[in-house]
């Protein structure tokens, strides 16, 4: 299934990473929703064949073994697929007024402090981690300014969890 797996996310790599998405969604909202059948629905929405629902499964299944999901199931605030939106101005570095839009992953509250989390669906077999954490390092301190301006709080950790391997890298 693996091999599977690699071959999918290689030819429709951000297809397959929505799947994946959603599918981490439904399972953080519950642990014990029949997740083949939402695979396989999902899979034919965007394309694919039903029967790729055990691959997309496997990697469901492989982070909710992780720790970060451990930790997120145990938080006292935990919100995926979060949406925000916050108007950037002069002070932000816009030349002109515009507005940011996007998608938490996964978010959640240990200690009185905010741990951000995107799933990355990345092969960091081929590319080295550090190398894809810098290129996302950007769009991580968006998101975690847009979460301070929304919710007055600070996010403490941010954090990219790749889910073919349940690599995580913590960007500063």
């Amino acid at each position: 299934t693996t091999g599977m797996n690699e071959k999918v996310a290689g030819d429709h790599p951000a297809e397959w990473g929505s799947v994946i998405h959603a599918l981490l969604d439904v399972a953080m909202c519950d642990e014990n929703a029949p997740l083949i059948e939402s695979a396989g629905n999902m899979l034919m929405e965007n394309d694919f064949d039903a029967e790729l629902a055990p691959a997309a499964v496997e990697v469901v299944k492989s982070v909710m073994r992780s720790e970060i999901w451990k930790r997120a199931r145990q938080a006292e605030v935990t919100l995926t697929e979060a949406p925000f939106q916050i108007l950037l101005g002069s002070e932000d570095g816009a030349e002109k007024p515009t507005i940011l839009r996007g998608i938490i992953d996964l978010i959640f509250k240990e200690n009185d402090y905010w741990v951000l989390v995107d799933y990355k669906t990345d092969d960091v077999e081929k590319r080295n981690v550090e190398d894809i954490a810098r290129m996302y390092a950007p769009q991580m301190d968006w998101y975690a300014k847009a979460w301070e301006r929304c919710t007055g709080e600070q996010v403490r950790k941010k954090l990219l969890l790749f889910t073919r391997n349940n690599q995580v890298a913590e960007l500063g």
